[in-house]
């Protein structure tokens, strides 16, 4: 009799299951059941003991007022269904405090999706990727909520492990997309005594999501993970520094929160959203969004570094000129001021948050980084994103120049010429990488001046200093540049009186701003080093003095001063002087009428031939700044992409007639120092 014949095909479908099943057995989880019930549900309601229980070493600094007050909206805005718009200071840790509160409402399902708004893709992607660590691989969380963790390091940070992931033998259905997580989904009666699942029921994440997105994205309408929609908005810090400058960028954002965003969630469906950054100029999001007259359903609230000013603000006009002569050298010495004079500093002070400051960088309080930061970024960056008051800043444009206004400034002579009264000619180079723009104005004795030569380097506008000097690096391309415009202005181009007399250039400032080694090492070896200098615009702050008599080596005049720069080196003289007010001061020169002192005019006799020059020349406009110590005046372009070279070199070269001695007859001193009697020194010009 014949034996039958094996089956194969059922050998191998035989095979097939137990690999199957032992893949599957290798692949379920097992879910710890949590180290402390009690600890975990202690926090549920409470978003600060959350902070402090599982983020210590994130938060480890003492709460101020302000953060409390925070998180105490954010549970408003949770339990009780409200919109919030906060504006906070700049270094209070808004973004890591968005972060956990994105975690918390997730972690105890107060919210079943949660998603966060930044300004960009990459701050949006800083914010996922800090939420995927902290899910998997925070200790302390992993300790309560292995249920949330668990899952997530199993992953091993491969999404591809999310379709076949087990718990008691069902999919986890867990997610780990690029910009998403969805929590794993089971049911803990299957894998937690039932004292336990009892314990946390209607409390389990399970399925829960968090998505980290920018604002500008094009993906936000539909959000949508496995039938679920948004409930929580984040918006975190939308506003970056290019779209507060654009008008179209701040309103495309405000469509996308009052029309993406809003329905997000679905009809019927309920949606809360918070709202926190820091305002960085009048009329952005941030503004509008914390401002109650202007946006009232959002509840809007703003948190100041500053509550209450020092009673000796003379001690802190001190500190901050000793803290700008110098870079390195200056904040050592500043530091040394402050803490030998600190409890009369502090007298009288209030900030918000004491701990606000780095004893990295040698700080003692909070009080000396607020000032700090004054010093550093001046006026308009302490109005607007330390006291979060674009009120302390306001256009000021009562008489503005107009572009007809320096076009029709002609004085129908020649380029290169000067009428008789001329006394003087100075100079001025703006240097950039690609190019240099350069000026020559002619003076009299009233301050009225004759711009009689101006231009670029290279002349064609399609041309780069690199394109001129392809085998030098950047350094080497600019001072080949300086030399060759100084020899082309001191040697090559005349410059005459109408009386054929014959001027020469008295002096030359080039800008040292932005490469000022460079710029150093040139002026002191070129062939003209008794005209040329460097110099530098800086913003001085309201009712600064530029005249310090103790100051050794220092030479002082009307909001300019000269003195050696900070390890530069022997033989260097930097003229460094309040742009502010010398751009208000060049403007007004085109301002004055005709045969008035002061007056500025253009050479040539059409009009349009200086287009281009009085595009650059209205550039700007000047914004007022109230502050505590008064108001100031700050300038600033009216669009980012705007050009303002000349402007810049109308202004060096108005400095360096006033280094001269020159004066405007109507000029009244300056506004001396708030609470001081000294008369200011009369200053003719310097030597060197």
């Amino acid at each position: 009799m014949t034996e039958p014949k094996p089956n194969y095909d059922a050998y191998l479908e035989r095979q097939r299951r137990h690999m199957a099943t032992q893949r599957a057995t290798g692949r379920d989880l097992e879910i710890a059941v949590p180290e402390d019930i009690d600890r975990r549900l202690r926090c549920r309601t409470s978003f600060r003991r959350f902070c402090e229980t599982y983020h210590a070493s994130t938060f480890c600094k003492a709460w101020s007022q302000d953060h409390l007050e925070i998180i105490d909206t954010a549970e408003d805005c949770v339990f009780n269904d409200r919109d919030f718009g906060l504006a906070a200071d700049r270094g209070k840790g808004k973004s890591s405090l968005m972060r956990a509160l994105a975690e918390w409402v997730i972690l105890y399902r107060h919210r079943r999706f949660a998603m966060i708004f930044g300004a960009t893709g990459g701050a949006a992607k800083q914010h996922i990727d800090n939420v995927k660590y902290q899910l998997g691989y925070n200790e302390a969380l992993a300790a309560d909520f292995p249920d949330v963790c668990g899952p997530i390091r199993a992953l091993k940070g491969s999404s591809r492990r999310c379709d076949t992931q087990t718990i008691a033998g069902d999919l986890s259905r867990i997610k780990w997309g690029v910009d998403f997580v969805r929590l794993a989904l089971f049911d803990p009666t299957t894998v937690w005594p039932e004292d336990v699942a009892a314990a946390l029921a209607g409390t389990l994440p399970a399925g829960a999501c968090v998505r980290c997105i920018s604002i500008d994205s094009n993906e936000i309408r539909g959000t949508n993970i496995e039938d679920q929609r948004p409930d929580f908005l984040i918006y975190d810090d939308i506003e970056s520094r290019d779209s507060v400058k654009s008008a179209m960028q701040t309103e495309d954002r405000h469509v996308k929160i009052e029309n993406d965003c809003a329905g997000l969630a679905g009809q019927g469906e309920q949606m809360t959203q918070f709202f926190i950054g820091t305002i960085m100029a009048e009329g952005t999001l941030t503004d509008q969004y914390t401002d109650p007259r202007q946006k009232p359903s959002w509840n809007g609230r703003r948190y100041r570094f500053l509550i209450d000013e020092p009673d000796n603000g003379d001690l802190w006009d001190e500190y901050i000129t000793i803290r700008s002569d110098a870079e390195n050298a200056g904040r050592d010495a500043a530091n040394t001021f402050y803490g030998a004079h600190r409890a009369e500093m502090d007298a009288g002070a209030r900030v918000s948050w004491a701990e606000s400051y780095n004893p990295q960088k040698g700080q003692l309080s909070a009080l000396q980084n607020y000032y700090d930061q004054l010093a550093d970024k001046g006026l308009m960056f302490v109005a607007c994103e330390l006291q979060n008051d674009p009120g302390m800043v306001e256009a000021n444009e009562p008489d503005v120049l107009t572009r007809e206004e320096v076009c029709n400034k002609i004085n129908t002579l020649q380029r290169g010429t000067v009428p008789e009264s001329c006394t003087r000619l100075t100079a001025f180079i703006d240097v950039h990488k690609h190019e240099l723009y350069w000026i020559v104005v002619g003076w009299d004795e009233a301050f009225s001046g004759w711009i009689c030569d101006y231009g670029r380097y290279p002349k064609q506008h399609n041309q780069t200093l690199a394109d001129l000097y392809p085998k030098h690096r950047m350094e080497g391309a600019i001072r080949a540049a300086l030399e060759h415009v100084e020899i082309d202005l001191c040697e090559n181009r005349t410059y005459t009186r109408a009386d054929a007399t014959t001027l020469e250039i008295e002096r030359g400032f080039a800008d040292s701003g932005w490469e000022p080694e460079t710029v150093y090492g040139w002026t002191r070896e070129c062939r003209h080093k008794t005209v040329w200098f460097p110099s530098k615009g800086w913003a001085a702050r309201a009712g600064q003095e530029w005249r310090e008599g103790n100051k050794t080596g220092f030479v002082h005049g009307e909001h300019w001063r000269v003195g050696p720069p900070p390890n530069a080196g022997a033989n260097v003289r930097l003229c460094t002087y309040d742009a502010n007010y010398w751009k208000r001061f060049a403007h007004r020169r085109f301002k004055t009428p005709r045969g008035e002192g002061g007056c500025m005019t253009l050479f040539g006799t059409k009009p349009d031939q200086h287009r281009l020059f009085a595009d650059h020349m209205v550039s700007e406009r000047a914004l007022t700044i109230h502050h505590i110590y008064g108001s100031q005046e700050v300038w600033q372009k009216r669009q980012p992409s705007l050009e303002n070279h000349w402007l810049d070199c109308v202004t060096g070269a108005t400095v360096a007639a006033s280094s001269l001695g020159l004066k405007l007859k109507e000029s009244t001193p300056a506004t001396a120092k708030r609470g001081s009697k000294r008369a200011r020194a009369k200053v003719t010009h310097y030597e060197v």
